[in-house]
């Protein structure tokens, strides 16, 4: 079964797309959403722990702060992120 998508810039003939393709392109772009968002909960939960060691082996030490758990740990992973996080500046050219 064949899909009309659209024609070519001559308007003389159509282009079409195979069922199956389009079937395997939607299913690989899936896989990788899935990965995707796999991959970003992982980042964020080893984040906090990252913050969590840090902090629980700087901060009691040098200004005297209590320790904090996992949790605190990764909210203030998730806090710093909001407020730091990636910023797009662009700059024109002159």
């Amino acid at each position: 079964m064949r899909i009309n998508l659209l024609r070519d810039k001559a308007q003389t003939e159509w282009v079409f797309l195979d069922t199956n393709i389009v079937k395997e392109m939607i299913k690989k772009g899936l896989i990788e959403i899935v990965f995707s968002i796999l991959f970003n909960v992982c980042f964020s939960l080893v984040s906090g722990l990252f913050v969590m060691l840090l902090w629980n082996w700087l901060m009691p030490i040098i200004f005297g702060l209590p320790i904090i758990t996992y949790w605190q740990g990764w909210g203030i992973s998730f806090l710093s992120g909001i407020l730091l996080g990636k910023r797009a500046y662009y700059i024109k050219d002159k």
